[in-house]
């Protein structure tokens, strides 16, 4: 992945793991960050970030993944839809230090048990902090011919279990 990182001003929130008692970091852009997200990397200590509405990709993994699901007759309402787009953007992102970006699963798990419960608001510490986090790229799936993205937005519904 290229190194183009860019600083952001965002909420920390540390939490135990209600298993495992260890504590887990979160990071939040501004709710008036619109179109912009941090994505987790799979190992869970970094993240990386996306802007969807500058970013070209996300409405071509719009377009085919629209495409592969008539093609099955599968219909989603917007908010399925988006949820699907959501968990497929991580295919169009390059590896970052030699780690995926989850969209999948994102960080709502605990790094050292796996559980998915963490302590409740009372007990949250919040605070602003800033980061640099890389930037996404495409160069891997920019590579790709349309046949082969087709392939793999249409592999990875069937993984999700949107289609048969």
């Amino acid at each position: 992945m290229d190194t183009n990182k860019i600083k952001l001003k965002v909420r920390k929130e540390k939490v135990a793991c209600k298993k495992c008692g260890e504590i887990k970091e979160f990071y939040y852009l501004s709710d008036f960050s619109y179109g912009e997200k941090l994505i987790p990397i799979k190992d869970g200590k970094g993240y990386v970030y996306i802007n969807l509405f500058e970013d070209k990709i996300f409405e071509e993994l719009k377009e085919i993944t629209k495409m592969v699901l008539e093609k099955h007759n599968v219909t989603l309402n917007k908010l399925m839809f988006a949820k699907c787009l959501n968990k497929l953007l991580g295919l169009t992102c390059d590896m970052v230090e030699n780690e995926s970006a989850d969209t999948i699963n994102g960080d709502k798990k605990c790094k050292y048990c796996g559980y998915n419960k963490f302590s409740s608001r009372e007990d949250l510490k919040v605070a602003f902090v800033d980061i640099e986090v890389p930037v996404v790229t495409h160069f891997d799936w920019n590579a790709l011919n349309e046949n082969d993205k087709l392939e793999v937005v249409k592999n990875e519904l069937r993984n999700l279990s949107y289609i048969n």
